[in-house]
């Protein structure tokens, strides 16, 4: 057996995991890894049904990444705290009841890594061409407050097939407001366009992602 992706892990799969832990769930699993009682590395590893290969420190050397295909379901999620997209650096935080979210590597919520890494898995990004799966990020803009600069940025959106989550704005200095706009985008590049094709909208002085 050579799975990936946790979507195609099976049940079977998974329980015979769990079984041979003597563990009861998916969760309690998760749990025993949070808590340091198992480590991710070697249980990724269990599920891939592959060997597990022991260096001269003793650690296990193939820590190869589980895929994430882009869709969330009982063992993943993506972290609203980032809302990593296709194109970024990612990591898995193991969270006991909550699967595995996860991050942009440089989420803020994340930076423990490095001194736990028993709380993470490694995950990189497989998502099929055929597919035309959306993912939601969050841009901020500065705009001059002014009429019909709304109406050019969901216009331009719009062009670029982007969809509106919600937007929300707050006054800033002088006649400047921040507007937070949650879209939808099918990676790291379209949503790289869309803030470049916004920053040519009159009345658009900034625009960034959200980090």
């Amino acid at each position: 057996m050579n799975l990936r992706s946790l979507d195609e892990l099976c049940s079977e799969t998974i329980q015979s995991v769990l079984d041979e832990l003597r563990l009861s769930s998916f969760d309690e699993l998760l749990a025993e890894i949070g808590l340091g009682n198992q480590m991710s590395n070697v249980i990724a590893q269990r599920l891939l049904g592959e060997p597990l290969l022991i260096d001269t420190d003793g650690n296990p050397e193939n820590n190869q990444p589980l895929k994430i295909e882009g869709i969330e379901n009982r063992l993943i999620s993506f972290a609203n705290c980032c809302l990593p997209i296709p194109g970024d650096e990612i990591i898995a935080h193991v969270s006991s009841g909550k699967g595995l979210a996860i991050h942009n590597a440089c989420c803020g919520n994340v930076k423990d890594y490095a001194t736990e890494p028993s709380n993470y898995l490694p995950v990189e990004w497989e998502i099929a061409k055929e597919k035309a799966i959306q993912f939601e990020t969050e841009i901020v803009l500065d705009i001059i407050n002014e009429p019909g600069v709304l109406a050019g940025i969901t216009s331009t959106l719009a062009k670029l097939n982007s969809n509106i989550g919600s937007i929300n704005s707050e006054a800033r200095e002088g006649n400047i407001y921040q507007v937070r706009v949650q879209i939808s985008v099918e990676n790291k590049e379209h949503s790289e366009l869309i803030l470049r094709k916004l920053l040519s909208v009159k009345g658009v002085v900034k625009a960034a992602r959200k980090q």
